[in-house]
C-alpha cells in the first residue's frame, strides 16, 4: 500500500514540474512579444535627438540607480535616469515616438 502512495506522489510532482515548466516558457514568449511589439511601435515614426550624459554613475539618487543624462526636443530639456555606462560628458544617441511625445 505505502509503494503505491509513494509512485502516485511522485506522478503528482512530476505533473506540478512539467506545468511550471509550461507556465515559465509562456510567460517569457509573452514577455518577449510585449517588448518586441513596443519596440516596433517606436520605430513606425521615429525622431533622434543627441542625449548627453551629466552626472557619473551613481547608485542611488531621486531619479534611481544609474547616470543622469539630459536632451532637448523642440526647445524643452529633458532629464532622465537610466541604467547604461556612460561617463559625465558622454553624448550618445536618443530615439523617440514623434507621435507619441510622451517622453
Amino acid at each position: 500500500m505505502r509503494n503505491i502512495l509513494i509512485e502516485h506522489e511522485k506522478i503528482d510532482l512530476t505533473k506540478f514540474h512539467i506545468i511550471l515548466l509550461i507556465l515559465t516558457l509562456g510567460f517569457i514568449i509573452f514577455c518577449l512579444i510585449s517588448a518586441n511589439s513596443g519596440i516596433n511601435d517606436l520605430l513606425k515614426s521615429p525622431k533622434y535627438t543627441i542625449g548627453e550624459a551629466i552626472s557619473d554613475w551613481h547608485h542611488k539618487n531621486n531619479n534611481g540607480v544609474g547616470i543622469d543624462y539630459k536632451y532637448h526636443v523642440n526647445s524643452i530639456t529633458y532629464s532622465k535616469t537610466a541604467n547604461v555606462s556612460y561617463q559625465k560628458g558622454d553624448k550618445f544617441l536618443i530615439i523617440f515616438d514623434s507621435i507619441n511625445e510622451i517622453w
